[in-house]
């Protein structure tokens, strides 16, 4: 493969190569990347590609690497020239229109795994005087990095949506980020949580669809669940997370407007939810036909994380239940899908757990090939 010495110089051969692949995956959508990005940062901007918003999720705020590494094993050293975006730059990218800063954000967080380039931006485009030319989804997201980072002007981005959103969705989406953002980034208090998810509530009874406001108040039955694990009320949580499953617990359940991904997500959020609480009460025995429930629906989506978290979870639980080739073969499961993505960390637990199987089976050299990889991806043990 040959190098080439300047990011910027890759423009026109990128583009050649990702219209005759049809696609911008692997080290050729890295290239594209940093071939974009070094346009940006020399002050030419080229039409970015609007990516979608994989790197998050809705209904957890949860923070990926992806795909970074993907990339990197793949590039040659001279492409990795991630730009750093310094305050003034950043001020200038604000004011890019919604679909520019989507391009943005997904070249910068999907391809460059740049977070801390991404969340001064965010910061940027939240002290905007004109938020209200910007759609909804780019303030979202806008929101989500800047609770990634718990900068409390993430509330401000949400309550802007909750509130002047034409789609009913799109405010109940804005008011449930920001109970999101008080429970797992801002430590607020538990009356600041439960007013945030009144406020859901009450956007959320504006949606007409049915399975969309079913799916909407599972969401925050689910969190509400969560609010009372931490104030130690495990029955009253089982109470909510039973109460959120029996809104989304049929197959059937659709929504256009919430999409597939989002639905499975909940799904498995609420029903992996469901077997931990059981677990704590019940014993973990009885949180195993939960577990493997969960299982089947994220095995019937698209999604890899989603069949790695649940396999993860399912194999803890039959640790627990002393099911122990269980477990390996769960775990096993969840380390096959694992191989897709780049959940670093995520990884890296269900490798401990693997370690920790098969080193209970008295298979200590497997027990140690698990260990040598945790290392090696710069785990701990």
């Amino acid at each position: 493969m040959t190098v080439a010495t300047s990011p910027r110089s890759l423009i026109p051969v990128v583009d050649l190569a990702a219209a005759a692949a049809g696609s911008t995956t692997g080290a050729t959508r890295f290239g594209y990347a940093c071939a974009r990005a070094a346009a940006w940062r020399d002050g030419r901007l080229e039409p970015l590609p609007i990516g979608t918003a994989a790197w998050i999720d809705d209904a957890g705020l949860r923070r990926s690497t992806s795909p970074t590494e993907a990339f990197l094993a793949d590039a040659p050293s001279d492409w990795i020239e991630p730009p750093v975006l310094d305050a003034a730059s950043a001020r200038r990218a604000a004011q890019l229109d919604s679909a520019e800063l989507a391009g943005l954000y997904a070249v910068l967080v999907d391809d460059l795994g740049r977070w801390d380039d991404a969340i001064a931006l965010a910061g940027a485009v939240a002290d905007r005087d004109d938020r209200d030319r910007l759609d909804e989804l780019t303030l979202l997201r806008t929101g989500s990095l800047l609770a990634i980072a718990s900068d409390a002007r993430c509330l401000d981005v949400f309550a802007h949506v909750a509130t002047h959103a034409d789609d009913p969705v799109d405010r109940t989406l804005g008011a449930f980020r920001t109970a999101v953002a008080l429970v797992k980034r801002l430590h607020g208090s538990a009356g600041q949580v439960r007013v945030a998810l009144a406020a859901t509530l009450r956007c959320a009874h504006d949606v007409q669809d049915r399975a969309t406001r079913a799916t909407l108040r599972a969401l925050v039955h689910n969190l509400e669940a969560l609010v009372e694990i931490r104030e130690r009320n495990p029955r009253g949580a089982r109470d909510l997370v039973r109460l959120a499953w029996s809104l989304i617990a049929g197959d059937e359940t659709t929504t256009d407007q919430l999409g597939p991904q989002f639905v499975a997500e909940v799904r498995t959020q609420v029903r992996s939810n469901l077997a931990v609480v059981t677990g704590m009460l019940d014993g973990w025995a009885d949180a195993i036909p939960l577990f493997e429930r969960g299982v089947e629906i994220a095995d019937a989506g698209p999604s890899d994380a989603l069949r790695m978290e649940t396999g993860c979870l399912l194999g803890l639980a039959r640790f627990h239940a002393g099911d122990l080739v269980g477990a390996r073969e769960s775990l096993h499961r969840a380390e096959a899908a694992s191989r897709t993505i780049a959940l670093t960390r995520q990884r890296a637990q269900v490798h401990k757990l693997l370690a920790l199987v098969e080193h209970d089976l008295g298979e200590h050299e497997r027990s140690q090939r698990w260990l040598d990889q945790l290392h090696a991806a710069g785990g701990a043990a």
